[in-house]
Formats: C-alpha cells, structure tokens, sequence
C-alpha cells in the first residue's frame, strides 16, 4: 500500500487551523514465519483499508496468489516482512483573535479636539 507522505499530514493539520504542526515518521518492519500469521496479524491490526479492495470475498485462485506471492517475499532468514509507516505529529491551535478595543476618556477626547469645559 502507498505511504501518506508525513507533509501532507502537517499540510492538513494547517488546514484545520492548527498552527507550526511538528512531524515525524518511523517505519517499523515486522516479520512472520507464515503467510498466514502474516494476514492474520493484518487482519487484527485493521484489515485492508484501500479503498479498491474487493468488496466480497476472494476467490481461491487469488487468496493462493496472495500467499505465493508472500512466500516469495521471504527474507534471508526465511521470515516474510511486513513494513509499518507510522506518522507523529503535534501542533497548537491559536487562541481565537478578539476584536481589539480602546478605551479613550471624553476629557483626553475634548482636550485633543481644543474643546473647552463650560
């Protein structure tokens, strides 16, 4: 699956009004001794968020393709990698701007305009 570059999430963060978002990404890489344990752990953690994947259940040529296709996979030690891209990130969100105000007494006001007291 592709990987939300992190920038994009800062870039939304700004767009909901948060300000200076601070990211940062680590990839964590887990492996598995079968390609069953490697779905099944899939599947515990959030299944398959695409949003083109097959809306029913597959057929068994392709979940065989699936499991082939992660048999190939297997790294020196024999295991199947699995590789995770986790986004941190923090911002702040401004305080609300108040409209300004100035508060000027009718004395400073009269004396500024050269008006005189009766």
């Amino acid at each position: 699956m592709p990987f939300i570059d992190m920038h994009d999430f800062g870039d939304m963060m700004v767009a909901a009004g948060f300000a200076t978002p601070v990211m940062d990404v680590e990839k964590i890489r887990l492996t598995y001794p079968s390609a069953h344990e490697l779905i099944a752990e899939a599947r515990a953690l959030g299944g398959n968020p695409r949003d083109d994947r097959a809306r029913s259940l597959v057929s068994g040529a392709r979940a065989r393709a699936l499991l082939a296709a992660l048999e190939r996979r297997r790294d020196a030690a024999g295991r199947i990698p699995l590789t995770f891209e986790v986004a941190y990130g923090h911002a702040w969100k401004p305080a609300p701007k108040s409209a300004t105000e100035a508060v000027i007494s009718l004395d400073r006001l009269r004396a500024g305009l050269g008006v005189r007291r009766a």
